[in-house]
């Protein structure tokens, strides 16, 4: 799903804003409300660690919200920025991908779980006029666990309301490969012998379509807030699937992170 505070970032800071130091950091708290698993009709609530660390070209965090003072994207995982100039960005990461666990909602119950893996994510952004920007990104499972392949495309604005708060916006769409669709929306013969429900082996397509929408807040020279609110509906067979018991999910967080 596109994330508010993750789909645009104004690459150059607000008025007066001191030099971006060579290296960073942030660490935080997050609440995280989000559906149980994609098409899940229940939900969870989860508090969560933060952290940000970066040198240079390179940075590390488990949570891409994270907004740091050279207010641009900031990819989950361990990245590398492999090109920058003013108007792209373009960056390689590898992030854990924890896959899904069938104990985590009573709807998946007699399913295999998803196995966690290791995804490598090739990432573009593209900054166009008066603070809008379009990125895309592809991100294959390395480790060949069920994963396939997942291709984002997303659109997205930023500006500033006042000198120390931001909004932004966005949305989105994800392509996801045969191999993915079947794991984790798939249901093989011998599955639907044990759960009851109708076999469905989808193939490669759209995933879900996305809205976002957020706002960062500068608290002091060192702590920050920020919330996120999103929309997800599923495409295609992901939407057709018997595990799929809403087509339209949404979720939110909220966060505070003291920089250093």
């Amino acid at each position: 799903m596109v994330s508010a505070a993750a789909v645009a970032r104004a690459e150059d800071p607000a008025p007066g804003a001191a030099p971006v130091p060579v290296w960073e950091g942030a660490v935080g708290l997050m609440l995280n409300h989000s559906a149980n698993y994609q098409g899940a009709a229940d939900s969870r609530n989860r508090l969560v660690p933060g952290f940000f660390v970066r040198y240079g070209r390179f940075s590390a965090t488990n949570a891409s919200g994270f907004v740091t003072r050279r207010n641009d994207d900031v990819e989950r995982g361990v990245a590398a920025e492999l090109l920058r100039r003013d108007d792209l960005r373009v960056s390689l990461s590898a992030r854990f991908d924890g896959g899904r666990d069938a104990d985590s909602d009573a709807a998946l119950r007699g399913l295999p779980d998803v196995r966690p893996t290791l995804r490598l994510r090739l990432s573009a952004l593209k900054h166009l006029s008066d603070g809008w920007q379009v990125s895309a990104a592809i991100s294959p499972d390395v480790l060949n666990r069920g994963g396939g392949v997942l291709a984002d495309l997303g659109l997205g604005r930023e500006w500033y309301v006042t000198r120390d708060l931001r909004a932004s916006i966005g949305t989105g769409t994800t392509w996801a490969s045969g191999r993915y669709l079947q794991s984790y929306f798939g249901v093989t013969p011998a599955q639907s012998t044990v759960t009851g429900m109708r076999t469905i082996q989808p193939g490669a397509g759209l995933r879900d379509l996305s809205l976002g929408a957020g706002l960062y807040a500068v608290l002091g020279p060192h702590w920050v807030g920020f919330a996120s609110v999103g929309a997800t509906h599923l495409l295609g067979d992901a939407a057709d699937s018997p595990l799929t018991r809403r087509a339209n999910t949404w979720s939110a967080y909220s966060g505070v992170a003291w920089r250093f």
